[in-house]
């Protein structure tokens, strides 16, 4: 049998992260708002938008940094290209001062992630997922 990849692991990561992030701050009846514009839908209606693109989530040391992605509504992350003026002021009301610069320097520091690295944060979100739907 094949060893998966560490494209494999980053597609299952990508994965299980999204169903993560857009059920993290669900309601009880699994409404969630949009992190910039405040639309307010069902998760599964939601997208997991990046801060920073995620082509820099496996490059850099932002995969594993969560703050980087918030949930938002498909007209936000795709039509409006993740608002990211909002995104980051609603990251600092969220986070505090100094979010935008702690982001920027992960996704600055070059990381070339090892498959045991990936293989632990795919199963730290799936334990995640797990507690979440109780």
């Amino acid at each position: 049998m094949k060893s998966k990849d560490a494209k494999w692991y980053k597609g299952a990561i990508d994965s299980v992260r999204s169903l993560y992030i857009r059920q993290r701050y669900a309601d009880w009846k699994w409404q969630v708002h949009c992190f910039t514009c405040e639309k307010i839908m069902d998760w599964k209606e939601m997208e997991a938008g990046h801060f920073h693109l995620r082509q820099h989530d496996f490059t850099s040391e932002l995969a594993g940094d969560e703050r980087n992605l918030q949930v938002q509504c498909s007209g936000c992350n795709r039509f409006m290209r993740g608002r990211p003026q909002l995104f980051a002021l609603n990251l600092i009301k969220k986070y505090g001062n100094g979010i935008l610069e702690e982001l920027q320097k992960k996704k600055d520091t070059s990381k070339k992630w090892k498959i045991a690295e990936l293989q632990a944060l795919l199963e730290s979100y799936k334990e995640k997922l797990t507690k979440l739907n109780g």
